[in-house]
């Protein structure tokens, strides 16, 4: 298998299209969501459930989870004293139905509740009431609430259902949107296969026109174009994933080699001073033993090369698994959210290597290529195997900028770079590109 083949759909090539049946104006489900019947009044009422054949469990969510970041959806002008929903199901022995209620202000988190059921509750509609827990006395502007079916944070049993309906807030008529469940919409969107929102291969529909199948490629057919949308007054997070269990950040997809770079072809556009960002986690046996990542802050309106190292610590071996991450803005606080409507196109992304208009990079060795010394401090001098084609030279810092570009004719298969232009010690990608490949090596200037 090749470097970047490990990476799930790694050119954006592959493509689904897939549609279902869901709430009006629910922006985030998961598992198995169903209009039944079954309601406590009214026609429809909503049934959630686990998607035994992707393992996810059962969940729909007024608002967007992103791993333990829970952004809300809105507005909700109201203090309540709880929150009431009418209530059937059925928990298998082990497992915990779960309801979340967050109120926000201004952006922060004023209450968080965690509210747990078990057992079983099939004759009829119970109501429960669920009390808010306040921090501030500030009302709230936006409301985070979500039904699940099962554990998120455990095992579950794919058996456990819970049926909602008529969802409503004490002391206010202020309520989230088709609170009874009687609008229906059948949502359809394009899907990249290997990927998807908050982690959840089954799930694409929190973010309509946020992940777009683009025919403005660097290579091939197609690439990615991920963007923060607003869609009246909800902002939906420019945010992709490879897919793990809840969507939470974890092993995601096998690897069988250990990569010391991660590289990829991007443009950025971003909006209100946003930075995209680019991460990899790697794994052995489910531990943490490394990871990378690239900021990007800058506009670049072309598809440019990035790479950046991928560092282990102490860990020696060879990892088993891997996450990546893709977002449009920041995501590495608690309070991290989208600034403006920011745009990121990725393609052709790799290991150890770029794969350029359709060429892999190999490393220099297996191509006869020699360069020396390695770590540098003045010159690095490559030897090529005997030619007279020009050879075009690019050398790369670890934040994806290209520090240095020749186009060189070779003397002798000799070429000589001065590292002048490289204005600190440190690791570097050198990227060398002649009539036969593109070849690349980490080099280190001292």
């Amino acid at each position: 298998m090749t470097a970047q083949g490990q990476i799930p759909n790694w050119n954006w090539e592959s493509w689904t299209a897939p549609e279902k049946e869901v709430p009006a104006q629910w922006p985030f489900f998961q598992g198995n969501i169903q209009r039944v019947t079954t309601a406590a009044s009214g026609q429809y009422a909503v049934k959630i459930q686990a998607a035994g054949n992707t393992e996810e469990i059962g969940a729909l969510v007024y608002g967007h989870p992103l791993d333990d970041l829970f952004l809300p959806a809105g507005p909700f002008a109201a203090r309540p004293d709880s929150v009431i929903a009418y209530l059937q199901y059925d928990i298998a022995a082990g497992d915990t139905a779960w309801v979340l209620l967050s109120f926000y202000s201004g952006g922060q988190q004023i209450s968080f509740d965690q509210y747990k059921y078990t057992g079983s509750h099939t004759g009829g509609f119970e109501r429960r009431s669920i009390p808010v827990s306040y921090s501030t006395a500030a009302t709230p502007d936006s409301i985070f609430i979500g039904f699940t079916s099962n554990n998120p944070d455990g095992s579950f049993d794919t058996a456990s259902y819970t049926i909602v309906d008529n969802i409503s807030f004490a002391g206010t008529s202020v309520n989230v949107p088709n609170p009874d469940f009687e609008d229906w919409d059948t949502a359809s969107y394009d899907k990249p296969d290997g990927w998807a929102h908050t982690g959840n291969e089954d799930q694409d529909f929190m973010s309509p026109g946020g992940v777009v199948r683009s025919a403005d490629a660097y290579d091939g057919d197609y690439a990615l174009r991920l963007a923060t949308v607003v869609n009246g007054p909800d902002t939906l997070p420019g945010y992709l994933s490879t897919p793990t269990h809840m969507g939470s950040w974890g092993p995601a997809f096998p690897v069988s080699s250990r990569p010391d770079s991660m590289m990829f072809f991007a443009k950025y556009f971003p909006v209100n001073g946003d930075t995209a960002s680019v991460t990899i986690s790697l794994f052995k046996d489910g531990m943490l033993v490394g990871g990378g990542g690239l900021k990007l802050g800058d506009t670049f309106d072309v598809y440019t090369p990035f790479a950046f190292a991928i560092h282990y610590g102490s860990f020696t071996g060879t990892p088993d698994s891997a996450h990546i991450a893709l977002s449009t803005y920041l995501t590495d606080s608690s309070e991290a959210h989208p600034l403006g409507t920011s745009v990121l196109y990725m393609d052709n992304m790799s290991f150890d290597g770029f794969v350029e208009a359709g060429i892999s990079a190999v490393p220099l060795p297996a191509a006869g290529i020699l360069v020396y010394p390695n770590p540098a401090r003045d010159e690095l001098r490559i030897a090529l195997p005997d030619t007279k084609e020009q050879a075009g030279i690019s050398i790369l810092d670890l934040g994806g900028r290209v520090v240095l570009q020749r186009e060189v004719m070779p003397r002798h298969g000799r070429i000589s770079i001065g590292l002048s232009a490289l204005d600190k010690a440190g690791m570097y990608i050198l990227r060398i590109r002649t009539g036969n490949g593109v070849y690349t090596q980490r080099i280190v200037k001292y």
